[in-house]
């Protein structure tokens, strides 16, 4: 089934970049190379495309002529683990593998058959571990997305919603073919990482991929700053789309660089995570744009977002346009509007509700303002009964100097404890900086104890989820009796 795709802005700028060193082609080359490419992939007869790969030019052609050719498309970014595989390949009945880095795979998957090289990238067909989940036919992708516990979960997305909050995002974000976007998240990822390349390629604004790898942007959530630095100084981007981990690194380099390159960005938004209110504070110093926002997976993209017209520190703007949101008395955000056709997981495909259980808690003030305070599953009730979300004493401690990461945890426990992740060099300072930290909270949100866990965290030893994310009930499990036997401060 051949899917139709929204025309492209017509102009014969350059659409992609390849690094910042290299021109792509222009809109007009693009849409030639996607039909190329989508008839060779209908040749191939593939149904379901696993698709592994860092950010290149490479990925808009395969993720189009895919999408062309009524394949539906399931992406992961570089270096997944086997087990991320094996399990996304067991749930999304993918039966085709393709790949930029295919010497990783090849132990696991080289005894398949190969198919031809395309776009660079290698592969090989593979049978679907059990049954063939049915999913809708007019799925056209399927995000993989996963939460601090529990195995990844695939979202599935129709081309209507794509293109429908690419719209959106383009006319929210007032794209134009004068708009240079750098992309540094993964476009494997889900979310609007995807969406705001789509956009481009409606406005007709120039897109700049570079390998993650390049940027140390795989495996270490904030990447090297000073590489980051150098690409936005060469690139000049007019939109930035970025985690608060690679603005925080990136704000650190800004002292003493281009100060043109502050003045050509007119906006950087901030997604993944909460926006800690020390890194606000400094952009707004330095007089970089930032604006926070607030995205879900199965809620099609974007749910909300500050503005340059509308703008509230502290919160994640107000809903995008045909978002509905409303908070339950447990302090749940549930959201009403674009949304996906269904969740495919080890139990099969569950279809869609109406309305979308976000897990997160959240408030909307008398303007509309969306404020989320943390994940309901990490909420702690104390033994007096207050309830308490851990992540606003958890951005507090990663604020000090010396601590890379904390994760607070406290249910059915006597008091508060934390496991400390040190900035490497300065383990000996942790200890000091939590005291510190410790005595300016209320006391009902005080540590009672805490753990310096002194290695990184890793598939091997569960600690980080197939998806990459840390995973706080294993990171419970190896420290717990740590916390509340021997660390009492």
């Amino acid at each position: 089934m051949t899917r139709e795709i929204p025309p492209f802005h017509r102009n014969n700028s350059p659409y992609l970049f390849d690094d910042g060193t290299g021109i792509g082609p222009s809109m007009v080359e693009l849409e030639a190379r996607v039909r190329s490419h989508a008839l060779r992939l209908k040749r191939l007869e593939i149904r379901r495309l696993l698709w592994i790969a860092d950010n290149g030019p490479a990925w808009p052609i395969l993720e189009l002529a895919a999408m062309r050719a009524g394949i539906v498309l399931t992406p992961l970014g570089p270096d997944p683990s086997w087990e991320l595989v094996r399990h996304v390949t067991s749930i999304t009945g993918c039966d085709v593998v393709l790949t930029d880095e295919p010497a990783a795979l090849e132990d696991h998957l080289g005894h398949g058959e190969p198919v031809p090289p395309t776009l660079g990238a290698r592969g090989w067909r593979i049978t679907p571990e059990g049954r063939v989940p049915p999913i809708p036919a007019e799925t056209a992708r399927i995000s993989i997305t996963g939460g601090n516990t529990g195995d990844p979960r695939g979202v599935c997305h129709d081309g209507a919603t794509i293109w429908g909050e690419s719209e959106r995002l383009c006319a929210t974000l007032r794209m134009t073919p004068h708009d240079v976007h750098l992309a540094l998240l993964p476009l494997a990822d889900p979310g609007v990482a995807r969406w705001v390349i789509h956009s481009a390629l409606l406005s007709g604004a120039t897109t700049v991929l570079s390998p993650l790898r390049s940027l140390g942007l795989v495996g270490d959530e904030a990447g090297d700053p000073i590489a980051i630095a150098a690409m936005i100084e060469r690139t000049a981007p007019t939109i930035l789309l970025v985690t608060p981990a690679i603005l925080e690194g990136w704000l650190s380099t800004l002292p003493g660089s281009d100060p043109h390159v502050r003045e050509r960005l007119r906006r950087v938004i901030t997604v993944g995570a909460p926006l800690p209110r020390a890194v606000s504070r400094h952009a707004d110093e330095l007089g970089v744009p930032v604006y926070s926002g607030y995205g879900l997976t199965e809620a099609g993209g974007i749910v909300s977002m500050n503005s340059p017209r509308e703008s509230l520190r502290g919160t994640v703007g107000r809903p995008h346009a045909g978002m509905t949101l409303r908070v339950l008395a447990d302090g749940e955000l549930m959201v009403r509007g674009a949304s996906h056709l269904g969740v495919l997981d080890e139990s099969g495909f569950v279809p869609a509700q109406e309305e979308c259980a976000t897990g997160d808690l959240a408030s909307i003030d008398g303007n509309g303002f969306l404020s989320i305070q943390g994940r309901k599953k990490n909420r702690i009730v104390t033994p007096g009964g207050r309830e308490i979300c851990p992540e606003w004493i958890e951005e507090i401690l990663r604020a000090q100097p010396s601590i890379a990461e904390a994760f607070v945890f406290g249910e059915d426990r006597p008091y508060l404890a934390a496991v400390i992740l040190p900035v490497r060099g300065r383990e000996s300072q942790v200890h000091g900086e939590l005291r510190g930290a410790n005595l300016r909270f209320p006391e009902i949100s005080r540590l009672g104890g805490w753990h310096i866990y002194d290695r990184p965290l890793s598939h091997e030893e569960r600690t980080l989820t197939p998806t990459g994310r840390p995973n706080r009930t294993e990171i419970f499990a190896r420290c717990h009796h740590l916390l509340y036997d021997e660390t009492r401060t």
